[in-house]
């Protein structure tokens, strides 16, 4: 199943605030993971239905609506450094 990647206001704002290079490849990213399922996911702990992608540096956190055919990203931030 392919899904449709949906960005939420708050992630919109935090995506230009990502260096172009590191954006271009949060992208990417996601966009692999619609189409293949493929990528570092995991599940976050303590919150039922989010899930963490792992960009090097960066994580993506979403969540997939199902009924809507879509992951439905709720965040991107930096860790570490």
């Amino acid at each position: 199943m392919t899904w449709r990647v949906d960005l939420t206001e708050h992630a919109r704002h935090d995506l230009r605030r990502v260096p172009t290079t590191a954006a271009a490849r949060i992208v990417h990213s996601l966009e692999r993971l619609a189409a293949t399922g493929r990528g570092d996911v995991k599940h976050l702990q303590g919150n039922k239905d989010e899930y963490r992608l792992r960009v090097g540096d960066w994580r993506t956190i979403f969540t997939y609506d199902a009924a809507e055919g879509a992951i439905r990203v709720l965040r991107c931030c930096r860790i570490g450094r």
